[in-house]
């Protein structure tokens, strides 16, 4: 993610350096080097944006570190989207082996940890035998939503949404983007809800059968797809930076990366190198 953010910020014309976090530096020695380019410091997904808020570093707009535990719980995010009317699957929260067994969703289900030492994979079960390996609670079981897997990245400030660009995943990379009024609708109400400000991106599922999208997740911070994004118009980092004076939408079509771009991306999404 850092990779890909240095470079949008790159084609944009800028000259980005990547901070490294050192447990053992000292806050003012940060404080210092943040004083060197105020308001220019930017926190590439959750985890970066807690630790700035933690060193009281001045930082380009990013969500509160509170609404960035709140909203990355699964179950605290399902129970928001049915407070506010959006569209989320069938879910029930299970506290120990015995709720999940006699969870009353129909299969097949998918199981997600709450935890952050449970890890974040999903799991598919078709039917009740194959919960019984569970062992990491409390757990959130939903329903499978079957369908297209569909992104939403977004850019906000106080709520008010700056940018947006909705995707479709496709072959050997490939994104197309595509303009959906109920989806921008989705991500105003919920940025809106949270008085959301900073980054952010919306998992999402739609089913062609019933024309109808589920959201499955929130993430603070910028997606992989930004690159794309990019080609399509919308520079996020550069956005971040200077926020548009109107809402910025990306150009429709299919965005295929470079190959040189794509190789280095996902090498470094399995390395973990950033």
């Amino acid at each position: 993610m850092t990779w890909a953010t240095g470079r949008c910020l790159r084609r944009a014309g800028h000259l980005p350096h990547t901070l490294v976090w050192h447990r053992d530096a000292p806050a003012a020695a940060l404080k210092r080097l943040a004083a060197i380019a105020p308001g220019l410091i930017m926190a590439v997904d959750g985890d970066s944006a807690i630790l700035l808020a933690g060193a009281q570093l001045p930082a380009c707009l990013a969500p509160d570190p509170p609404l960035i535990a709140t909203l990355h719980d699964p179950w605290n995010l399902v129970r928001l989207l049915h407070a506010i009317g959006l569209p989320a699957p069938d879910s029930m929260r299970a506290d120990s082996a015995v709720q999940l067994r006699e969870q009353s969703l129909v299969y097949p289900i998918v199981t997600r940890p709450l935890t952050q030492h449970g890890g974040r994979r999903a799991r598919l079960h078709h039917h009740p035998g194959s919960v019984a390996c569970w062992r990491t609670y409390p757990v959130l079981a939903q329903s499978y939503m079957p369908g297209l897997a569909v992104g939403a990245s977004f850019l906000a400030r106080e709520g008010q949404v700056l940018a947006c660009s909705i995707f479709r995943h496709g072959r050997s990379g490939a994104l197309r983007f595509y303009a959906s009024v109920r989806v921008r609708d989705y991500v105003e109400r919920l940025a809106a809800a949270c008085h959301y400000s900073g980054a952010g991106h919306l998992a999402l599922r739609y089913n062609p059968a019933r024309d109808s999208y589920a959201i499955l997740g929130l993430r603070a911070g910028f997606d992989l797809s930004l690159l794309h994004a990019a080609r399509a118009g919308i520079n996020f980092p550069a956005l971040l930076l200077q926020p548009p004076a109107t809402l910025a939408l990306p150009k429709p079509g299919r965005i295929h990366l470079p190959r040189l771009e794509r190789t280095l991306l996902w090498t470094r999404k399995f390395v973990g190198s950033g």
